[in-house]
């Protein structure tokens, strides 16, 4: 999440927002929320420009997190959703808004998901290869299963897929 968000950055974006899944218990929007942050951060961008609105997994639910992002007195310019399922809700919900996206306002999310290219526009998102994590995870419970000493983590590496869904900022 950190690469997309320095690229969203590079951007323009300077107003942003996630809709991300429940942080409590969840390492995993945890970090990537963390990741957005740092890269903030590190652009000299104020954590106040963020806007986190945690929702349940789902097309509607995305949606509904958009409109009560939208109703905010500074919009973002931009939506960093968690995954793609509820990019693609957020994607829906600004159409229906009247919103242009890229052009009025850019949206991203993360998995890289089948719906991820057929969306309209196609989703901008971070791929995550799944079938290696898979293997991976099981490799970890046999290991566990048959006592061996293993890692209790493996990293992963994951890649930008530039789309439809992520413009440039223009006089916004």
């Amino acid at each position: 999440m950190k690469t997309l968000t320095e690229q969203v950055i590079r951007m323009g974006h300077r107003t942003l927002a996630t809709i991300t899944g429940a942080l409590e218990g969840n390492d995993r929007a945890s970090e990537r929320l963390r990741g957005i942050k740092v890269a903030m951060s590190e652009a000299g961008i104020p954590a106040a420009n963020l806007s986190v609105l945690e929702t349940t997994y789902g097309i509607f639910e995305g949606g509904a997190a958009l409109d009560q992002l939208m109703e905010q007195s500074v919009p973002p310019s931009v939506v960093i959703c968690g995954n793609d399922v509820l990019a693609v809700g957020a994607i829906a919900k600004a159409k229906e808004r009247g919103l242009n996206v890229p052009e009025d306002l850019s949206v991203t999310g993360f998995d890289d998901i089948e719906i991820a290219r057929i969306s309209t526009p196609p989703l901008t998102t971070v791929h995550v290869p799944h079938r290696r994590m898979g293997r991976e995870a099981a490799r970890l419970l046999i290991g566990l299963v048959s006592s061996e000493p293993e890692a209790e983590q493996c990293l992963i590496e994951t890649s930008l897929r530039m789309r439809g869904s992520l413009a440039q900022v223009q006089n916004r």
